[in-house]
C-alpha cells in the first residue's frame, strides 16, 4: 500500500493536476492516503485537499518525524504540479515485486520549460519504504526530495495538460 506525500503547495492548478493523476492508484486500491506537507492558507488549495480526503501535515517538522503517522508501507514523494505517466501504477507495482529499494519515476514538471525535456534534464517522484523515510535524516520534505535515489522506473512518458 502506498502513501503519497504532496508537497511544495503554492497554487490550486498544479495541486488539483497532481492529485488527479494519483485517483487511477485509489480506484485500484493501492493508494491509502494522500498527505499534503504544507499546505498554504490559500482558501482554494484548502477547498482541493479537502475534497480529495487529503490530510493535511504541518512543516514544523522533518519528514522522519513525520514517517509514525503515514499509514502505507512505501511513499511516493511528490512535488505539487510533478504530473506522472499514465501508467506509473503498473512501473510501481513491477518494482514492489521485484525488489525492496527505493525508485524514481520521471515525472513532467509544471513550471518547466520544454526545453529542459528536450535536452535531457528530467524531474523525478520518489518511491521509497517507510521504514527508509524513517531513518533520513532530511530535515524538510525539500530536502528529502532532492537527494536522487533509486533506480529510474520504466513507464511511459509523463503527460503534458
Amino acid at each position: 500500500m502506498l502513501t503519497a506525500v504532496v508537497w511544495g503547495v503554492s497554487t490550486p492548478r498544479p495541486f488539483a493536476s497532481t492529485l488527479a493523476a494519483l485517483v487511477p492508484a485509489a480506484v485500484d486500491g493501492a493508494l491509502r492516503e494522500v498527505v499534503v506537507a504544507g499546505l498554504p492558507d490559500d482558501p482554494d488549495c484548502r477547498s482541493i485537499a479537502d475534497h480529495a480526503g487529503c490530510r493535511v501535515a504541518a512543516t514544523d517538522g522533518a519528514p522522519a518525524e513525520a514517517s509514525a503517522r503515514l499509514k502505507g508501507s512505501w511513499i511516493l514523494l511528490l512535488r505539487s504540479g510533478d504530473r506522472l505517466p499514465e501508467d506509473w501504477l503498473d512501473g510501481v507495482d513491477r518494482h514492489l515485486a521485484r525488489s525492496d529499494r527505493p525508485a524514481r519515476l520521471t515525472v513532467q514538471r509544471h513550471d518547466w520549460p520544454r526545453w529542459r525535456w528536450l535536452v535531457g534534464w528530467r524531474a523525478f517522484a520518489y518511491l521509497m519504504p517507510k521504514d527508509e523515510l524513517g531513518r533520513n535524516e532530511a530535515a524538510t520534505w525539500a530536502a528529502l526530495a532532492s537527494a536522487p535515489r533509486g533506480a529510474v522506473l520504466r513507464t511511459g512518458r509523463p503527460r503534458r495538460d
